[in-house]
């Protein structure tokens, strides 16, 4: 076991400055297991530029030992080179072009320059002020402090990756920092919420965090609404005598860093991370999607998307189908599914896998639950598919979709959930005809099966639903303009209720204002 001497100890000691203290032991670990003192050099400094590689650094500039209050300053000082940039160019264009290529080199995607909102009024300004906007954000300390937090968060869970800690023999599904990390946020966010207060026109005061409890923002209630959904897609094909499948697409084995089996490394891994296997599996359901357009096959339900033990996402989808177009269905999915390394050892057991509902063993809904559970917060399940204990992999699972920015559920076909929200705000429905009264009473009775049919059908086009989400444009009272948003690019429209043949029918009827200790922020807007 070669242990650093006097003259590699400074070498060995400013190699692991460059990483967050969680990282350091494992990393001595590696160092000492080593055979020589040659090869622990030697193997923690590859360590530190392959990392440096993935993230897109310089090796001898790899940072990751950061604090909030080194984020904080480095937030400002690239907002002054942006602004400093900014006034070097003699048009936004320029500008835009010369910036653009600065936060690149940060590492951070430019924010993409934004042409007004379809329907409002074109000026001969338009082409200006959309780099106007872009620009401003490059020159905001906040905007740049939001980006280096993400770029830290992902680049502290790819070393984890690279450094072999994210499996299940170790740390599952992703890092301890990171799951620490999110924890504190999460700590920290329920704190200012129950410390901030709002008050609308009315005089009524709330905490923030009361309000949070009593929508999708709490937990529980995110994940009974999934599961309502769920059971009125499975009613309605049941009423339609529709077949349900559970489907389950998995990424080559090119982008999972270490054996389900084992947890040891794998041979095979190219040192892709989470997210990208999240655009493999994205890049492979478009083709899906277009192919079963072009087909004329319209499979509906809700789509998961969940870590393997090493991270790596993967896909289960609960969807309902015709019976005599399953097959046809089944073969679209298989074909893109295989379409990449699909003749890799073991592709055939996992790449794609298809299992027939059978409502003698058990409801489509049921079959979901586990899934939707085991990513919101592990409720009513005695532990995890590795053994592990479920809230905290749910905690684990959190934290994975948080770092990475992972959508982990969407809904296929069906009718628009917001106006399934903002109908249920209403205490009744008066002086309408019988659709929107039965529109409604669905949405207020929890019936996601009578809502989606009163809405047209699981594949009725927006422009058709006889019910729509209504935004409002945001006025200043004082001069009487369209408010913009923080960076001057886009006007500020906001959620007022819902549509009904031109009928404006309005669910959020205050104006509140966030007050925290003595001193009050600017309007919040419409709840």
């Amino acid at each position: 076991m070669p242990v650093p001497e006097q003259d590699d100890k400074a070498y060995v000691l400013r190699i692991l400055a460059s990483f967050p203290k969680e990282f350091r032991m494992p990393l001595m670990a590696q160092y000492h297991a080593a055979p020589t003192k040659r090869d622990a050099n030697i193997g923690i400094r590859t360590t530190r530029d392959n990392v440096a590689k993935a993230i897109g650094s310089k090796p001898i500039s790899l940072n990751l030992d950061l604090c909030e209050e080194d984020l904080r300053k480095k937030a400002a000082e690239k907002a002054d080179n942006c602004t400093r940039l900014s006034r070097l160019s003699d048009s936004p264009k320029a500008a835009y072009a010369v910036i653009a290529e600065y936060v690149l080199g940060k590492g951070i995607k430019p924010p993409i320059p934004r042409i007004l909102l379809k329907g409002d009024v074109d000026t001969s300004d338009t082409k200006s002020d959309s780099y106007k906007g872009a620009i401003n954000r490059t020159k905001s300390s906040a905007w740049w402090l939001r980006k280096l937090r993400q770029k830290l968060n992902q680049d502290i869970e790819a070393t984890a990756q690279h450094i072999g800690l994210v499996n299940k023999r170790k740390q599952i599904y992703c890092s301890n920092i990171t799951l620490n990390r999110r924890t504190a946020q999460l700590a920290y966010q329920d704190k200012l919420m129950s410390s901030s207060f709002v008050i609308n026109d009315a005089g009524q005061r709330y905490s923030l965090k009361e309000l949070s409890d009593l929508n999708v923002s709490n937990p529980e209630i995110r994940r009974q609404e999934l599961m309502v959904r769920a059971r009125g897609f499975q009613e309605l094909a049941e009423e339609h005598k529709h077949v349900g499948l559970f489907l389950t697409l998995t990424c080559p084995s090119k982008y999972h860093s270490s054996y389900g089996t084992t947890g040891h490394r794998n041979a095979k891994w190219n040192g892709s991370l989470p997210k990208d296997g999240q655009q493999y599996l994205r890049d492979i359901y478009a083709k899906i999607r277009a192919q079963l357009d072009r087909d004329n096959i319209k499979p509906y339900g809700i789509r998961v998307a969940e870590p393997h033990h090493d991270g790596t996402p993967h896909w289960h989808l609960l969807v309902f189908i015709a019976p005599e177009q399953k097959q046809r269905m089944l073969d679209i999915y298989r074909h893109y599914a295989f379409e990449e390394d699909g003749d890799e050892k073991g592709a055939d057991l996992h790449r794609f896998k298809a299992v027939e509902i059978d409502p003698n063993k058990g409801s489509a809904a049921g079959y979901l639950a586990k899934y939707v559970s085991k990513n919101i917060n592990g409720k009513s399940l005695d532990s995890g598919i590795h053994g592990e204990e479920p809230i905290e992999a749910a905690a684990r699972v959190n934290a994975w979709a948080a770092c990475w920015r992972i959508r982990q559920f969407q809904q296929v076909g069906g009718a628009s959930v917001t106006v399934w929200r903002e109908l249920r705000r209403l205490k009744k429905v008066c002086q309408f005809d019988k659709t929107i009264q039965q529109a409604f009473k669905a949405a207020d009775t929890a019936n996601w099966k009578e809502f989606t049919k009163v809405m047209g059908g699981v594949w009725c086009k927006l422009t058709n639903r006889p019910v729509r989400v209504y935004y409002q444009q945001t006025v200043d009272t004082e001069t009487g303009e369209c408010k913009t948003n923080a960076y001057g690019d886009a006007f500020v429209k906001r959620l007022k209720g819902v549509l009904y043949r031109g009928l404006e029918i309005i669910t959020r009827h205050f104006e509140w204002q966030v007050v925290r200790g003595s001193r009050s922020s600017a309007l919040l807007g419409v709840l």
